[in-house]
């Protein structure tokens, strides 16, 4: 788990697995283990003391990639989903924790930001580092570019930035009291 998704990651970062120009084009760019931790530790973790523990805590990455932060997560990779799944039951079958979890199929292969399955207002925390795609050039299809623009006419004036409409999105799925 831990070690396939550190090649995998290092060989996209290489462009061993996907090249450069695909990278941009996916806005495909990991989080270092570092910032994962500061931000579970400094942002996650005081909002979790918060929040009343009578209902499980729901946290969602609408990007998760190779799952760096555990959560129920959504990424239109398929393999960074398979490794995902691969690193949640690392860390959760041994404590016991996998199915209470939603286990493996708390990932997805799909797209968040296109995605009907995502209820709004259903989750307290959605965290991750989501891609960095424009619609100039390569970087959003214009099949993609027009579902976008639907699903989001309200926040497009211009060309889109898929991190900003993950913002919006983000914003979209909180309940009551959420962190983005």
């Amino acid at each position: 788990g831990e070690e396939l998704a550190a090649l995998y990651e290092q060989g996209i970062e290489s462009a061993a697995l996907l090249t450069r120009a695909a990278r941009r084009r996916s806005g495909s760019y990991f989080t270092p283990t570092e910032l994962v931790e500061l931000i579970l530790d400094q942002v996650v973790e005081p909002h979790l003391a918060e929040l009343p523990h009578s209902k499980p805590i729901r946290i969602l990455d609408p990007s998760c990639g190779t799952g760096q932060f555990h959560f129920h997560g959504v990424d239109t990779d398929p393999l960074a989903v398979e490794i995902c799944r691969r690193r949640l039951n690392e860390v959760l079958a041994p404590r016991g924790e996998l199915d209470s979890f939603g286990g493996c199929a708390s990932i997805v292969h799909g797209d968040a930001l296109l995605s009907e399955k995502l209820p709004p207002g259903s989750w307290d925390i959605v965290i991750g580092n989501p891609p960095y795609g424009l619609s100039r050039g390569e970087r959003i299809s214009k099949s993609e570019l027009a579902r976008l623009k639907e699903r989001y006419r309200e926040w497009i004036g211009g060309k889109p930035n898929k991190f900003l409409l993950f913002m919006g999105l983000a914003c979209e799925l909180l309940g009551p009291g959420g962190l983005a």
